[in-house]
């Protein structure tokens, strides 16, 4: 059965479950809702060995959609509405999505026609639109009861999610529908059980698999699940106060711009309990901000499209305030097993940098159509992150970055996280990205940088790298700049961050004072 329909029906039928821009709706209109998309999917061939194409950011009507997809037995992909026209294309026809659905609400006019104009594809929307088959029209009546459940067959796609997209394409990450769905309380469920009233947890942005994780727990928790389909701190500290949220999801980008946003400093925020830090690294500097604000209740984790959530840093490990342990993201989380290991991929000692390899009950199973890189990730029950990190004797897993973002430098091979650690303590930086650049001579790096103070200078900032840093490299360009570049996952661009440090407006560090630093 579907954890969350379950709730759903055992629930007080006129209790607040679900809260979007547009407003509030019920355990009962939920169950309505969904027996309608349940019931219009059915008698439009959609089920076991289909795939619909869900578009759009989260809502409450896309939420339902998710779901009631999954009663239909079909399986789903979550096509992000920032990437260009012929990459979605790609997307949903690599996926043989006959079924594209959207909600007019969040997604444009010129856009559905673009994606009703696509060859081979239904547009279907959750709500009336230009363009369109509205699958919630009062013409369609919904059933007085669910459709009967057509059983999903073993081996057929299920959830499709996507890569990063750090260098501009996304790999498409495939989980078919198991023999058998053993039980399984997501951490973050167990987390929610924790406080006095139920959690209310909110979600800005993306539909993600994460997205999902994240409603489907509020729900089966007994709690309630508030979305929005972009970020406003202002909305966000509105909502804290007035929804009572106890549980919010940011990107360390969101979270540092909510930690900035002036009346933040001055709202009282008596609900919430639990701020997970998701989607990329949470730098130490962030960390420590962060507590200053809210106190110790973020919580930085680790994950990867692959393998779903791996590890979780928790305020309880560091209250300490010892570097090494906010450089971390945590201990590995319930039934997830971590292993570092060098190139012969036996484990190394701890503290020593190898390749993380992980096992969790949300693994992949396979890159779709990429028989070779599924073979290269997926050995013997394991999955190989392709991330270098280390774990230290007190378990805790630290992520360096991809092994093929590894910069060397002489005799060195650099990450861009050690670079940027440091870059963040600076006083008057508030982010930094770092990137390999080429060079006669071998790679080198460059800086973008963004500041509080547009005076502080690549001199200044190398200055405090050799203060604090020790004999790592330092960056031979240094870019100020307005904003870090993100992908659609809410991580460094790093194709547009290399042509920045490239541009006319990047400065070059003295080189009698870089070139003394760059081979340690």
């Amino acid at each position: 059965m579907n954890p969350v329909l379950d709730a759903l029906r055992g629930d007080e039928p006129q209790r607040i479950v679900l809260h979007d821009r547009w407003g509030a709706t019920t355990a009962g209109q939920a169950l309505e809702t969904i027996r309608r998309i349940a019931g219009a999917l059915s008698d439009d061939d959609y089920g076991p060995g289909r795939v619909a194409a869900l578009f759009g950011p989260v809502s409450t009507r896309s939420y339902l959609c998710a779901v009631a997809a999954e009663w239909a037995g079909g399986g789903q992909v979550e096509v992000p509405t920032d990437l260009p026209l012929d990459e979605q294309r790609r997307i949903i026809t690599t996926c043989e999505a006959r079924h594209v659905i959207a909600d007019p609400t969040t997604v444009d006019s010129s856009t559905l026609r673009d994606l009703a104009e696509t060859p081979g594809v239904e547009l279907l929307t959750l709500g009336p639109a230009s363009s369109g088959t509205d699958l919630l029209a009062p013409d369609h009546p919904a059933p007085t009861t669910l459709p009967v459940r057509h059983e999903a067959r073993e081996g057929e796609p299920n959830r499709i999610t996507l890569t990063g997209g750090t260098t501009g394409r996304a790999k498409l990450v495939l989980r078919r529908h198991p023999p058998t769905r053993p039980p399984n309380v997501p951490w973050l469920a167990t987390i929610m059980r924790r406080g006095p009233t139920p959690a209310t947890v909110l979600k800005s942005g993306r539909l993600t698999g994460f997205g999902r994780t994240l409603g489907d727990a509020a729900l089966t928790m007994g709690g309630r699940f508030v979305s929005r389909p972009t970020f406003d701190p202002d909305e966000v500290l509105r909502l804290l106060v007035e929804e009572g949220v106890t549980h919010l999801a940011l990107s360390p980008h969101e979270l540092r711009t909510l930690i900035e946003h002036p009346p933040t400093a001055t709202t009282d925020l008596p609900h919430l309990r639990f701020i997970l830090s998701a989607t990329a690294a949470t730098s130490p500097t962030l960390l420590r901000r962060a507590i200053e604000v809210f106190g110790p209740i973020v919580r930085p984790v680790y994950g990867q499209t692959e393998a779903g959530l791996i590890s979780s840093l928790e305020p309880e490990d560091y209250a300490s305030g010892v570097a090494e342990v906010l450089r971390s993201c945590g201990r590995p989380l319930p039934r997830v097993g971590v292993e570092v290991r060098g190139e012969d991929g036996t484990p190394v000692p701890p503290g020593r940098r190898g390749e993380i390899w992980v096992t969790t009950p949300n693994m992949m199973d396979e890159y779709l159509d990429r028989p070779g890189d599924t073979a290269h990730a997926l050995q013997r029950g394991w999955l190989r992150t392709g991330d270098v990190g280390l774990l230290d004797q007190r378990g805790l897993l630290t992520v360096l970055g991809r092994a093929s973002e590894g910069i060397p430098i002489g005799e060195t091979v650099v990450f861009a996280s050690e670079v940027d650690t440091i870059l963040q303590q600076h006083p008057r930086v508030r982010d930094s990205a770092t990137v390999d650049l080429p060079g006669s001579a071998g790679p080198t790096l460059g800086a973008v940088v963004v500041t509080t103070d547009p005076g502080v200078s690549g001199p200044e900032l190398l200055a405090h790298l050799a203060e604090h840093s020790g004999r790592l490299p330092v960056p031979s360009v240094v870019r100020n700049a307005s904003h870090i570049p993100r992908t659609y996952a809410n991580e460094p661009h790093w194709d547009t961050l290399r042509a920045w440090c490239a541009s006319p407006e990047a400065h070059p560090v003295a080189a009698d004072v870089a070139s003394s630093r760059r081979h340690p």
